[in-house]
């Protein structure tokens, strides 16, 4: 097989990758690109036209995909297109590897719904969403690439064609009883259901709608209980969802039991992942570094809390303060309390910024330094008006009881 590309470079083929209905995926010699070429029946210019519209959408699409590159022909005819080659492994063998850590499960789930999301943006539905079309790639850091994006429902606005997706590993509830894939488009709802459906796979190393029934085709029983709103995993014995978290749990049960009116979105999933990720993050520091962790997170409410107690305390009880000590006092003050508001609300990554903000203002502000500075004489007064007030309060509690 001879390719070449538009501009007539010559593209070698190496070994095949990958293998699916509409044709084969191969490593390209002499470079880090791979090739799609489709099988004669495929090679139709509306497919090719799906492919250079897929082509303009990548430029403005965020999404982690390995989108296509430049056309390929075979004989002058159009037979595929280059893209990125992308050497990893399918998530759909990591989601039964057991050596695969949970935090890395997480991750990789996490990554998944952000390329969905980006993509729900980009007005483009996946359709053939499963873990075989997600791959880990290789590396200390890996990142998850979606693959396979001719598959993809998209639209060309400029042209008004809708190019629907014509193939599907699993079923989503838009799918099941419509007959085949190309002859009505999907809703991003459709991918809502699926990703529920891989990143439970993902994260439990089984599929939810599959209860463990030996008797019953996995594709047929799964389709059943999407139509029936059946969650099969938590038949099965010692099924437990709770480790996950209950925001986690909360989701797979909008998605695979109740009405199913509304199924949880790509971004919700995102985000309680990415909440999850940082409970298991945070549980794999030593213990010295949480401790460390935590009492930031005091400092960081406690240090500003007490420069602006002080300020306020110059405030009401030094009567030697000038008008315009008075202001940058104000002013101190609520730029304290905020800070310690800010650090009791959004946790320990605005704690350390607090700290350092406090420690900057009395390094600068000559307001926040004369508080400090009268900080024994100011606590003083305070505590004298403070035992005068009770003194005051217990004369009254006295008099009444003995009026009464």
């Amino acid at each position: 097989m001879e390719l070449k590309t538009e501009t007539g470079v010559s593209v070698a083929l190496g070994e095949e990758i990958g293998r699916g209905g509409r044709g084969s995926v191969y490593a390209a010699l002499g470079g880090k690109k791979a090739v799609k070429v489709f099988k004669a029946q495929s090679r139709t210019e509306r497919r090719r036209k799906k492919v250079a519209c897929e082509r303009k959408l990548a430029t403005a699409c965020e999404a982690s995909v390995a989108w296509p590159l430049d056309d390929v022909f075979e004989d002058g005819s159009w037979a595929g297109y280059t893209m990125d080659h992308i050497v990893g492994r399918g998530l759909d063998e990591v989601s039964h590897d057991e050596d695969v850590s949970f935090v890395d499960r997480a991750r990789y789930a996490f990554e998944i719904c952000i390329i969905v999301d980006d993509l729900h943006k980009s007005g483009i539905v996946m359709g053939d969403l499963s873990l075989s079309n997600f791959v880990a790639s290789w590396g200390r850091r890996s990142k998850v690439v979606a693959i396979d994006p001719d598959s993809f429902q998209v639209k060309d606005d400029e042209e008004g064609v809708c190019y629907p997706t014509t193939e599907s590993r699993e079923k989503s509830l838009e799918m099941i009883d419509r007959g085949n894939l190309g002859t009505y488009f999907l809703t991003s709802r459709s991918d809502d259901f699926l990703l529920a459906c891989a990143v439970f796979e993902l994260l439990f190393g089984v599929h939810p709608l599959d209860g463990g029934q030996s008797d019953v085709p996995p594709a047929q029983c799964r389709q059943q209980d999407a139509k029936s709103r059946t969650f099969a995993f938590l038949e099965r014995p010692g099924a437990e969802l709770s480790f996950v978290g209950k925001d986690l749990e909360s989701l797979f049960m909008r998605s695979f039991a109740g009405d199913g009116k509304v199924v949880p979105a790509a971004s919700e999933y995102a985000l309680a992942l990415g909440d999850l990720l940082d409970e298991l993050y945070d549980g794999g520091r030593s213990f010295m570094t949480r401790v460390l962790v935590g009492l930031a997170r005091v400092v960081g409410v406690a240090f500003p809390a007490a420069v602006a107690l002080l300020c306020l305390g110059v405030l009401l009880f030094d009567s030697t303060v000038a008008f315009v000590e008075t202001a940058d006092l104000k002013e101190c003050a609520l730029i304290c309390c905020a800070l310690a508001a800010g650090s009791a609300l959004f946790g320990r990554w605005f704690s350390f910024a607090s700290i350092a903000a406090t420690a900057l203002l009395l390094g600068y502000s000559d307001a926040a330094m004369y508080a400090v500075y009268a900080a024994p004489d100011t606590v003083q007064a305070m505590l004298c008006a403070g035992a005068g007030y009770t003194d005051g309060a217990l004369e009254r509690v006295n008099l009444l009881l003995q009026k009464g």
